[in-house]
């Protein structure tokens, strides 16, 4: 996922190359942190018990970029977010069917924990507003590649101890998938080279591959890009 990201920062960057000597170009690297309101489809099972595996969550995070501006109006870049892990835990206790056999009083219990981490890659063109100004905002959209990371680990107790150890169960999956992504950046110019970013992504990503799974995230965030 990395070596994919820095590919595409390489690629955006060599693209930048100036074209001729008449067209106005500069590059920058930027650095920011942001919130994202990560909502994600999930099922939740109401009977015959209630339990809501959903990994949705408010999570913070990093993102780093590089682009170039061309002719003072457009922009290129590419960008790497890095938000931190989130969790969510459910139990299960087996449905036990009429029976004239005795059955115990207190059946063992499944206790699931689900670890979710999302990396991302973007590549953005953009139209930026009066170059001039000591604020402008840029408008932009792309596609992003996300890196899904899930780490299951599911543990059975029981009501009194077991004479046989009971290990738990544990599985890592890994989930490729693109995200279509819209965005806003607000230049507020603090020097020449300098700006404060106060910044706004929205990223919208389907998948039907293995399991049908949807997710709509809502990343604002504030950062600082040097430009040369």
């Amino acid at each position: 996922m990395v070596r994919l990201v820095c590919a595409t920062v390489l690629m955006t960057l060599v693209a930048s190359a100036p074209a001729t000597a008449q067209t106005s170009q500069s590059g920058f690297v930027s650095g920011g942190v942001f919130a994202g309101v990560e909502a994600l489809s999930h099922t939740r099972t109401i009977s015959p018990q209630t339990y809501d595996p959903d990994l949705s969550a408010t999570v913070v995070g990093g993102v780093l970029g590089a682009g170039a501006l061309f002719q003072d109006r457009w922009i290129i870049q590419a960008e790497f977010a890095l938000p931190r892990s989130h969790d969510t835990t459910f139990s299960l206790q087996p449905v036990i069917p009429p029976t004239p056999i005795p059955v115990p009083a207190n059946p063992p219990t499944t206790r699931t924990m689900q670890e979710r981490r999302t990396l991302g890659g973007s590549a953005l063109v953009g139209v930026r507003t009066d170059e001039h100004a000591r604020m402008h905002l840029t408008f932009l959209t792309g596609l992003t590649l996300l890196q899904e990371r899930v780490r299951t680990r599911t543990v059975t107790q029981f009501p009194v101890p077991a004479p046989f150890p009971v290990l738990p169960t544990e599985n890592i999956t890994y989930t490729y998938r693109t995200a279509v992504t819209v965005g806003a950046d607000l230049d507020v110019a603090v020097t020449r080279h300098i700006a404060i970013v106060p910044q706004l992504r929205v990223l919208a990503a389907s998948s039907i591959v293995a399991q049908p799974t949807s997710e709509l995230s809502l990343r604002p965030g504030v950062g600082a890009r040097v430009s040369f």
